[in-house]
């Protein structure tokens, strides 16, 4: 049994750019691949199949030892960023990354200058892909919030196919962490969550001290089995959210904070959905709905 009508949101910091408002941004559950006809430059390959016998390397056995022309098993882009650009004292360019999943990981890629010229436009949130002759490096912590040692550097010698049948590759994954473990989580990592929304707080709006910007925020209470905490969002997402009936709330990407003890927050990576269809978000539903007293039972964070 489906579990009403899931709903994805976008994160609300992922900024757009061009004229095609959804080719950036996590991932939208429902929405389809699609590929205009337009001729792309050498880097472009034909389509293929997504079950190509050749052979390939998931995504958890990438490191920087393989060899540079290994065939990264097809993978679905979840999320794509805008095109960036940067400088220093030397020169200057631009970039944009895309985050990849296949059934054994995920995995952060990053082009830059001529590649974001050949790859940008035809790369699409949601489309699988196969890719061969990349740079492996390790990941930044700092700013990579995915569970992957490495990341990927398109180069000069990338090439990437879509593929036709991307039927078997997961649409988006999560490794959910039950809300009372939450208290032993170090600050700033990054889990994800699931739980049922059982208060939603109003929309606050405040002058952020460092940027001197209007900031908009918005607390909501999640609830398992285990305990319960406050989630905090940012934007519009903030803005958005609607608390229809108590709807089960799966984020992917949130940052553990031990401010006033401990909270979780979304971040520019997070990914929210509503009541998606899962067997924990049924699970939740069946019990929440089946609680006379949940408040009683469930201590707060």
């Amino acid at each position: 049994m489906k579990l009403g009508n899931p709903v994805p949101f976008r994160s609300h910091f992922q900024v757009r750019s061009g004229s095609n408002l959804d080719e950036t941004g996590p991932l939208k559950v429902s929405e389809p691949c699609r590929h205009n006809d337009r001729k792309y430059t050498a880097s472009i390959r034909n389509e293929v199949s997504a079950s190509d016998s050749r052979p390939s390397t998931p995504i958890r056995d990438i490191n920087p030892y393989i060899s540079s022309n290994v065939l990264l098993r097809a993978s679905r882009v979840t999320s794509k960023s805008p095109i960036n650009t940067w400088s220093n004292s030397r020169r200057s360019g631009k970039l944009f990354k895309i985050d990849l999943l296949d059934d054994s990981g995920e995995i952060r890629m990053t082009a830059f200058n001529q590649q974001v010229d050949e790859l940008y436009d035809f790369v699409k949130v949601g489309c699988v892909y196969t890719f061969r002759n990349f740079g492996v490096k390790e990941a930044n912590k700092k700013f990579v919030m995915l569970k992957n040692d490495y990341e990927l550097i398109a180069t000069q010698n990338t090439k990437l196919a879509r593929c036709t049948d991307p039927s078997n590759i997961p649409v988006v994954s999560f490794d959910f962490m039950k809300i009372a473990n939450i208290e032993q989580a170090e600050k700033d990592k990054v889990i994800d969550v699931i739980g049922v929304c059982k208060k939603l707080g109003d929309v606050q709006t405040f002058t952020a001290k460092t940027t001197g910007r209007q900031v908009t925020k918005r607390d909501i209470t999640l609830v398992d089995k285990t305990k319960q905490i406050n989630l905090t969002l940012w934007g519009k997402q903030a803005e958005d959210f609607r608390d229809d009936d108590n709807p089960v709330v799966a984020v992917k990407r949130v940052k553990v904070s031990d401010f006033n003890g401990k909270s979780i927050s979304c971040t520019m990576a997070s990914t929210i959905l509503l009541n998606p269809d899962l067997p924990e978000a049924q699970t939740l539903r069946e019990w929440y709905d089946d609680d006379d007293d949940v408040t009683t039972q469930i201590g707060s964070h």
